[in-house]
């Protein structure tokens, strides 16, 4: 009798105890049900090789989360991580799996896309001219000479694909009524032919460039021939063959009463003390009183210099005359 008695007791106390799991499973799931959400995830990639770079991708994939209400209620796209590895990727186009990292007590319940197309591109480099873009216009008694750049050329690294559809890297600076000179740091802008921004997609070393923009009077102006100035005597037997200067011609702005009377731009000395060989130096323009250049980069200078060659009197006379017309 007792130990029946102790049988049926714990029957009943084992299904006590199953209504009371069953119970209260139904409350909590009545008071915290499960629950859906989407999300839109950024795609992240890893194990890229150093040689390579991502010309496209999806931005972001869509993911469908499943959990208890009050934990789903509060996951954002800043909870989840969705990837693709790299590792082993093919220059062109490559479908990989989107990898989704969810936090805890949260089940993924699908992604979209699945797989995600991820174009691979070789890194490479270009040097290019950076030119200056001019908004608005000087007050009206003044004007803009050629701006100096320091540097005047830049390295864009990127996808080798984009680097072949830039068309200009640029600065760009107002002059809205400006009546000095500018000198300001900037930062370097790329575009494509068809004015498109490429600066999410290359790399430009270095960012800035120093800009400095002359700004002078409005006055007269004129175009004149640049001669070095050469002091010393040439290594006996040799002589001038020709010089070049870069720029050759150059505006100058001042007075008529200064810029008629000159014949030519001067510079600063050019030593060619017994020289046997070719000269390239670099030099500065020498300018009267109130006589402003429209360049103010130095002047680039080549001497060819060669044995002399056996001349009659004539010539010899001539290129006397010449070599003392130089040196003036």
């Amino acid at each position: 009798m007792g130990e029946k008695f102790w049988q049926r007791n714990t029957i009943l106390k084992t299904l006590s105890i199953l209504v009371a799991i069953v119970m209260w499973l139904y409350v909590t799931g009545q008071a915290n049900p499960t629950a859906e959400t989407v999300i839109n995830v950024p795609l992240e990639t890893r194990s890229l090789a150093s040689d390579m770079v991502i010309e496209d991708k999806p931005a972001t994939v869509t993911v469908r989360l499943e959990g208890k209400k009050q934990v789903i209620e509060t996951v954002s796209s800043r909870d989840i991580r969705a990837l693709v590895d790299l590792r082993g990727a093919n220059l062109g186009g490559n479908l990989l799996s989107v990898e989704v990292l969810t936090p805890q007590n949260v089940d993924l319940v699908s992604v979209e896309p699945k797989q995600a197309e991820v174009t691979i591109d070789e890194i490479s480099d270009r040097q290019m001219p950076v030119t200056v873009s001019f908004t608005g216009r000087p007050s009206s008694e003044y004007v803009t000479l050629e701006p100096v750049l320091t540097p005047s050329q830049v390295l864009v690294t990127g996808p080798r694909n984009v680097l072949e559809h830039i068309e200009r890297t640029y600065v760009t600076i107002d002059l809205e009524r400006v009546g000095t000179n500018i000198t300001e740091n900037l930062p370097i802008k790329v575009e494509d032919s068809s004015g498109n921004t490429l600066m999410e997609w290359v790399r430009v070393i270095p960012e800035t460039v120093e800009v400095f923009v002359p700004v002078v009077e409005d006055k007269p102006n004129q175009t004149m021939l640049v001669k070095p100035t050469l002091e010393g005597e040439l290594a006996e037997g040799f002589a001038i063959k020709r010089i070049v200067t870069e720029p050759e011609m150059v505006k100058v702005y001042g007075n008529l009463s200064v810029l008629l009377p000159q014949q030519y731009l001067g510079t600063t000395p050019v030593d060619i003390s017994d020289a046997e060989g070719n000269i390239q130096q670099q030099v500065q323009l020498e300018l009267p009183p109130g006589v402003t250049p429209s360049v103010f980069t130095p002047i680039h200078v080549f001497i060819e210099i060669g044995p002399q060659e056996e001349q009659d009197e004539n010539q010899v006379q001539e290129q006397g005359q010449e070599q003392e017309k130089i040196t003036e």
